[in-house]
């Protein structure tokens, strides 16, 4: 069967979040040839643009907290604190680093078992024409374009799962999947369960 999934389950494979290990085993069903799991090359950009979001955030608490740091070591009944505070700056941007590290490994880990699905002009097209006539945003709407213009023939089992359920159970988008043969999923455990009961 083929699985297609989006940026959320690259985050959440990198950074731990929630449903992972669901996630995981999902690549691990793809490794060994039971499950064919498609991704469109735009959650990849995607991904860049989170982690250089979070990247930012984390390295700006940082600076944000050695000022402060700063101010503390002037008192000094506040030492304790201001070496508390120091430490949480130091953490803050070696999690920035985490951060990059992780979404490294993962997509070196995805790109050689996973499907891509391009961001061509059709497909651009096709996004444009989503996000008007719905309420979906112009990110999610290039996910969805990409996956529907890659679906496969009719009678395989085929899935979508994302777990961004505001953005994709717009009645127009789920009447699409629908009407291709694509099941919405929006957790990675209910993608394993499904995954796990087409797999021969």
């Amino acid at each position: 069967m083929r699985l297609y999934a989006e940026t959320n389950f690259i985050l959440a494979l990198a950074w731990e979040q929630e449903g992972w290990r669901d996630a995981a085993a999902l690549v691990t069903l793809a490794a060994t040839g039971r499950l064919e799991l498609v991704l469109p090359a735009y959650s990849f950009l995607e991904c860049e643009e989170a982690l250089g979001r979070r990247g930012r955030e984390r390295r700006t608490a940082a600076r944000t907290l050695e000022t402060e740091v700063t101010q503390l070591r002037r008192s000094s009944s506040m030492a304790d604190l201001a070496a508390q505070a120091a430490d949480t700056a130091s953490r803050l941007v070696v999690s920035a680093e985490w951060l990059d590290e992780r979404l490294a490994a993962t997509r070196d880990q995805l790109l050689p078992i996973a499907a891509m699905v391009p961001l061509d002009a059709a497909t651009i097209a096709a996004a444009t024409a989503l996000r008007l006539r719905s309420r979906i945003a112009g990110p999610d709407a290039a996910i969805a374009a990409s996956v529907l213009a890659d679906l496969p023939r009719p009678n395989e089992y085929c899935a979508f799962v994302s777990t961004d359920r505001r953005a994709f159970s717009d009645p127009g988008i789920r009447r699409l999947f629908r009407e291709s043969g694509c099941t919405l999923l929006y957790s990675f455990r209910d993608a394993r369960s499904f995954a796990l009961s087409h797999i021969e």
